[in-house]
């Protein structure tokens, strides 16, 4: 790449390339030939990042500045692009390995989930956490879509309540993921039940 300097009549060539990069005129040829794989492998690393980036961009304000910029020091969205392109690196561009909330320092319990005609009951044995510490943790439901329609739902249920009973919308097919809550400490979030 060539630099200009000075005050210069800037004129167009077929093959040269002018812009200005921080304040300094820079000439660069155009290249010859532009390669743009369309391998079964690059098509599918190029879905798996448009689905996170579409999910990214509708999560912003609701999910990634709350609980993963202060992991990440103000640049959640980044983190959260590279760690759920990596959890679906095996091929698999399903909603459900999806990580929408990273850990940061609550344990996560063991649910046991049972569907009635209208509700999901959700259930939870806290015995192997330390009751007093975890008991007043607040339970955090996210439900998904498949058109990545997201609602993050903040109970008044807590860790020591051990159950809570969910009203389901039969019409749509969704994701109910989990986590725990406790001022500014979280759990990572897991998948429960998909209708």
């Amino acid at each position: 790449m060539g630099i200009i300097k000075g005050p210069t009549f800037i004129k167009k060539s077929d093959n040269l390339i002018y812009s200005i990069w921080n304040g300094i005129f820079c000439v660069r040829r155009k290249p010859e030939y532009i390669h743009n794989p369309r391998t079964p492998k690059q098509q599918l690393g190029r879905s798996k990042f448009g689905l996170v980036a579409h999910l990214g961009s509708k999560v912003l304000h609701t999910l990634i500045h709350p609980y993963w910029n202060p992991i990440a020091k103000k640049i959640g969205y980044n983190l959260f692009l590279r760690t759920n392109t990596l959890v679906l690196s095996n091929g698999d561009c399903s909603i459900k390995k999806l990580k929408l909330c990273l850990d940061n320092g609550l344990n996560q319990e063991e649910f046991t989930v049972t569907r009635k005609s209208d509700s999901l009951q959700i259930s939870w044995d806290s015995t192997k956490t330390d009751r007093r510490k975890n008991a007043n943790d607040q339970l955090c439901l996210m439900s998904l879509t498949d058109d990545l329609d997201f609602e993050l739902i903040e109970t008044s249920t807590l860790r020591k309540d051990h159950s809570f009973e969910l009203a389901l919308t039969p019409e749509l097919k969704k994701y109910y993921f989990v986590f725990w809550k406790n001022r500014n400490k979280w759990s990572e979030s897991i998948l429960v039940f998909s209708e």
